[in-house]
């Protein structure tokens, strides 16, 4: 007989053989499942005991605030809801972790002015940095942080790690800051106007006086070059120093022409011993990566200390030293040369030109002078090398002059006072052009600061403007006597009659 109906019959009409076919049950195994912080996971099909072969699908449920990261165990990755293919007994873990923890930043204006958060809302996950910038209303002037920052760096960051409550004090008057002048060896400076305190935005002119047989050779700290005079911008508390150095010290001389943009610069030394030199020596040291070449009189190039030298010479015969530098790509900005004469063992600075300047910026003003609350049109013809890359330009207009007309794209930062242009990626020649208007009042010689960035390598541009002075016969105040003034003088001779 055959088949599987049980129970079954069978006709007995002969000796008969009969086989009872049995089969041992399927396998089956556990499947256990362990949550791993706040969430569970939920079983299709439920149970947790499945017969070999059985295909079971995970889905794993976070608590509020928490989420789900990965499986662990006998599955792996993070695929939600998953499946898994029970042919062994399976352990699996259902990672889970908590929400990152978000702070409240409560920002408290003390005084008048308002402070903006970057980035905005004033509730950050946990590790967020926000930075804080203080605006002062008019008249008014931000003093420092208080709360949990302190100083008066603005704008500034804080650290989002727990609640935070700032507090932004505003003083009323505008902020004051001191000028500190040294001078380093004999002379003095005048400040015009005098005092040392000076408002915010106030532009003071340093003079250098040399006392006699001394010279005046240059400024150095918050200024430097060897203009004087020369004007600084008060936006800070500033320290200066003036450098002078005796005339009758003075044997060796440095002269270096203006700079030919693609040609080598020719750096010539005249040394001229007392008669009773015995020995002498010289070195010079040149601008960091410009490339050095045709050293005369014998003299080497000290690649590890970065100098050029001479000598020793064993007498006291003038010699005229000669080197030549030639400009790292992309150079541009004013560049600072530094030497040394050693005569019979007495060190002495090597005087004369002490910088080279490599400018890609020119500048004019329309008109050449102000008058008060009428715009002067200022531009700025910026004519970078061949081989920039990018380009950015930055201009600071006078404390209280109003800006408008920017070209080219340009912006103006009410937060840091700049008309701010590009960046431009390319070399293109340009020039960028804004209307700065100064306020009621307005009078004297006002400055104007620049920078221009070129690949990286920043080129200031500083120039003064002064207001117009009464012109006779200047009738319609453009600081000009021209044919407008003829037919206003015209006109009101005809009316008079």
């Amino acid at each position: 007989m055959s088949g599987s109906t049980n129970p079954t019959t069978i006709f007995m009409d002969s000796n008969k053989n009969v086989t009872a076919v049995f089969e041992e049950d399927a396998s089956q195994y556990t499947l256990s499942v362990t949550p791993q912080g706040q969430g569970s996971v939920t079983l299709d099909p439920a149970g947790g005991t499945y017969d070999d072969g059985t295909t079971v699908q995970l889905t794993a449920t976070a608590s509020p605030d928490w989420h789900f990261v990965r499986w662990e165990g006998d599955l792996s990755g993070s695929t939600n809801p998953t499946t898994i293919l029970m042919d062994s007994n399976k352990n699996v873990t259902a990672i889970f972790e908590e929400d990152a923890s978000q702070y409240t930043l409560s920002v408290i204006p003390q005084g008048q002015g308002s402070v903006i958060l970057d980035p905005t809302g004033g509730t950050y996950d946990d590790g967020t940095t926000v930075q804080l910038t203080a605006t002062a209303s008019p008249d008014w002037h931000f003093a420092r942080w208080e709360g949990d920052l302190s100083g008066s760096t603005n704008p500034t960051t804080i650290l989002m790690n727990s609640n935070k409550n700032v507090t932004a004090v505003f003083e009323e008057g505008i902020s004051q800051y001191t000028l500190s002048v040294t001078p380093q060896g004999q002379g003095s400076v005048t400040l015009d106007p005098a005092g040392g305190t000076y408002d915010d935005g106030t532009t003071v002119q340093l003079t250098a006086t040399a006392s006699p047989d001394w010279h005046f050779v240059r400024w150095e700290g918050d200024l430097s070059g060897s203009i004087n005079p020369t004007m600084i911008l008060m936006d800070s508390n500033k320290s200066v120093t003036a450098v002078f150095d005796i005339d009758d010290l003075c044997h060796a001389i440095r002269t270096i022409p203006e700079y030919i943009e693609g040609l080598p610069v020719p750096i010539t030394i005249d040394v001229t011993p007392e008669a009773t030199v015995v020995v002498y020596a010289v070195e010079d040291t040149p601008p960091l990566g410009w490339v050095v070449s045709n050293i005369n009189e014998g003299g080497t190039r000290d690649d590890v200390n970065k100098k050029v030298k001479w000598g020793p010479f064993f007498d006291n015969t003038p010699r005229t030293l000669t080197y030549d530098i030639t400009a790292p790509v992309g150079a541009s900005g004013c560049y600072s040369l530094s030497g040394l004469a050693s005569f019979d063992g007495v060190d002495q600075s090597v005087c004369g030109n002490t910088e080279i300047c490599i400018l890609h910026v020119t500048w004019d003003f329309d008109p050449n002078t102000y008058i008060a609350e009428s715009p002067v049109s200022v531009c700025l013809d910026v004519d970078p090398e061949a081989s920039v890359m990018v380009y950015a330009v930055e201009d600071s207009p006078p404390f209280g002059w109003t800006v408008t007309d920017i070209n080219e794209g340009g912006t103006w930062d009410d937060v840091n006072k700049k008309v701010k242009w590009g960046p431009y990626f390319d070399s293109n020649p340009r020039t960028l052009c804004y209307n700065a208007t100064p306020p009621a009042g307005e009078t004297g010689e006002k400055i104007f600061t620049g920078t221009a960035s070129f690949d990286g390598v920043d080129e200031p541009v500083e120039r003064t403007i002064t207001d117009c002075a009464e012109i006779i016969a200047d009738f319609d105040n453009d600081c000009d006597v021209d044919f407008d003034d003829l037919a206003i003088l015209v006109g009101n001779w005809l009316e008079s009659y």
